[in-house]
């Protein structure tokens, strides 16, 4: 069993710790009716003798061990996705930001913030991408650099909490966070933005909330002196933790687990008290204000029924789900983009399997929560199962009509496992003598090279969206999503016939896809077959009413083949959606072009034929 808590080994999180070859061991009795620690400044046993081991503390403090670790994290993990870099733009990059008109719109930082325009209120996501497109436009390379700068400093600050919170292994939980292949989808991909920025401002509240609050950071001998300060520290610390929560909300809703993972740690560390509850009740209502407007933004803009699953159904799946990421988590092979969606069945007993499994093992963690190593599991436990809740189906995310599970859905829970497998790494570096310390090592580095190698080959997939959907096909080739993607970025780069045949297998797998039939159209227009054209761009109008591209497209053929009253209906319609959709300047364009083409067919020869 691995027992993180600091009524056990108070070992160093330094990434040249372990280069003292000293071993020696502090424990701290704990009073469980208190939930404070027995004072045992004056020990001997307390203090290290000269030479010995020195605490997480000073380890910190020591500047060469701090910018040593930093200066590799950063360095290992920026070649590790050095391929992802210059790559291009995919899936719902072009919704979010290269095609998002409030993104492009002089007014749209406006228009993010305070009006329900954006299919999610994530102002903050939606501002950075405002900001950055007058920097980098249509270079996505810029905006890789950014996610990477981003994900590098989660991975520091995953050190940091840890360090304060006397988990032995935190450098080398934050680099196998840095370097863990399941991110590269949350960091490589353009629109994971959201994610990046959220986990940052996430991570920082933990921090300032653990800065605030010193009973959850230090020792008992300290915890009085720290206590007498308490007022001077609420007023900085505890409303930058509050800010940054906001911060992290506004960069995407599911980080609103936050109060249930502070109220985890503190109980970790000891007693809840009424006091607790004041406090996170700030982080609670920021919590259920962000959830209300999350689902009101969603059913605005979601109409369509993502998945029709009844409870028990939802159920199933929530149990898979933990064991599904747990697993990749611990072996990171066979990462797809996109995951085949499961079918999940209520008869059959397999389903069963997994539902049960979670819930004995945490009952057996609960059994066991009054030992300092039952508590420590428990506590990783459900911190993992807490940061997976938004994501285990009982509420439905867009992603979910093609898949249930996704690498980005993982990317707080990840670290609370990374956190349990580096502390236990710890121990057994701490147990071996002599050579036999070369086998930890030896393992440790094993691993980080590893994750390095299968995340440059998983980062070297989002050079472009061609490679990165082919690579998703070999895996799952029945997603019509993936099918009509490539066939979609095979039209745009001029291979029409390849183009055609992936867009009718989206449209074999999923008739009532709009996209597909509209690229499909666009792809017979190039092959001048305008007759397909047009049932194909009828039929996407057929499913989506609204889909201005259609009407523009069908204004075009109508008007070249000498069909002017056609022509002039799908205009009035393409000029309808605009103006409904806030498209103003389109709506302008349009306009101009009916003033325009009513006068050439009033000046036409055939025009004045008739007359």
């Amino acid at each position: 069993m691995i027992d993180l808590s600091p009524r056990s080994y108070e070992l160093a999180s330094q990434p040249l710790a372990f280069c003292s070859g000293v071993r020696e061991k502090y424990s701290e009795p704990h009073d469980r009716k208190n939930g404070r620690f027995k004072d045992m400044a004056k020990s001997k046993k307390a203090s290290p003798k000269r030479g010995g081991q020195p605490t997480p503390d000073s380890w910190f403090s020591s500047h060469l061990s701090v910018l040593a670790g930093i200066a590799f994290i950063v360095v290992v993990t920026t070649i590790a996705y050095l391929p992802s870099w210059h790559g291009g733009f995919i899936l719902d990059d072009d919704a979010l930001l290269t095609e998002n008109a409030l993104v492009h719109a002089p007014d749209g930082l406006y228009r993010i913030w305070f009006t329900t325009q954006a299919e999610d209120y994530w102002p903050l996501t939606y501002s950075t991408f405002w900001l950055e497109w007058r920097v980098w436009g249509n270079n996505p390379t810029g905006y890789h650099l950014v996610n990477l700068a981003l994900h590098i400093s989660a991975a520091l600050l995953i050190w940091a909490i840890l360090n304060r919170l006397s988990i032995p292994g935190g450098f080398i939980a934050a680099l196998l966070f840095a370097v863990h292949p399941v991110n590269v989808e949350s960091v490589a991909w353009i629109s994971q933005r959201k994610n990046t920025l959220a986990l940052l401002f996430f991570l920082l509240s933990i921090f300032w909330y653990l800065t605030f609050d010193p009973s959850l950071t230090r020792r008992a001998t300290q915890f009085k002196r720290s206590a007498q300060s308490a007022q001077s520290r609420f007023v900085p610390w505890f409303w930058l933790s509050l800010l940054t929560f906001v911060l992290a909300c506004l960069s995407k809703g599911s980080v609103v687990i936050l109060p249930a993972i502070l109220l985890g740690l503190i109980w970790w560390r000891r007693n809840i008290t009424k006091v607790d509850f004041f406090r996170i009740a700030p982080f609670l209502v920021v919590a259920a204000v962000v959830t209300a407007i999350n689902v009101w933004f969603q059913s605005m803009n979601f109409t369509e029924s993502i998945r029709d699953a009844n409870f028990t159904e939802r159920m199933l799946g929530a149990g898979a789900v933990v064991w599904f990421y747990l697993f990749k988590a611990l072996w990171p092979f066979d990462l797809a983009f996109i995951y085949p969606r499961w079918h999940i069945q209520t008869d059959r007993a397999i389903w069963w399997l997994p539902l049960l499994a979670a819930v004995a093992f945490s009952l057996l963690l609960w059994w066991q929560r009054q030992t300092s190593k039952g508590r420590s599991l428990l506590l990783a436990w459900f911190v993992y199962c807490i940061a997976l809740f938004p994501v285990m189906g009982f509420t439905d995310v867009g992603f979910m009509k093609f898949s249930l599970v996704a690498d980005h859905y993982q990317h707080i829970a990840i670290i609370s496992i990374l956190a349990l497998l580096a502390a236990a790494w710890w121990l057994w570096l701490q147990k071996t003598d002599g050579l036999m310390r070369v086998l930890p090592l030896a393992v440790a580095a094993s691993v980080v090279a590893v994750f390095v190698a299968l995340t440059w080959q998983q980062s070297a997939q989002y050079r472009n969206a061609k490679a990165i959907y082919q690579s998703a096909l070999e895996k799952n080739p029945d997603s019509w999503l993936l099918h009509g993607n490539l066939g979609q970025n095979l039209l745009d780069t001029g291979e029409v016939d390849a183009a055609i045949g992936q867009l009718s297998e989206a449209l074999r797998l999923n008739p009532d896809s709009y996209d597909a039939h509209y690229n499909l159209g666009s792809a017979y227009t190039k092959r001048h077959q305008l007759a397909d054209a047009i049932a194909q761009f009828q039929e996407a109008i057929r499913l989506k009413p609204d889909m201005f591209a259609a009407y523009h497209d069908l204004t075009i053929i109508y008007s070249q083949t000498d069909r002017p009253a056609e022509a002039f209906a799908m205009a009035e319609k393409a000029l309808a959606v605009a103006r409904s959709s806030g498209m103003d300047e389109l709506a302008h364009q349009i306009e101009q072009w009916k003033t325009s083409f009513k006068a050439r067919q009033s000046s036409s020869p055939e025009s004045k034929k008739h007359d």
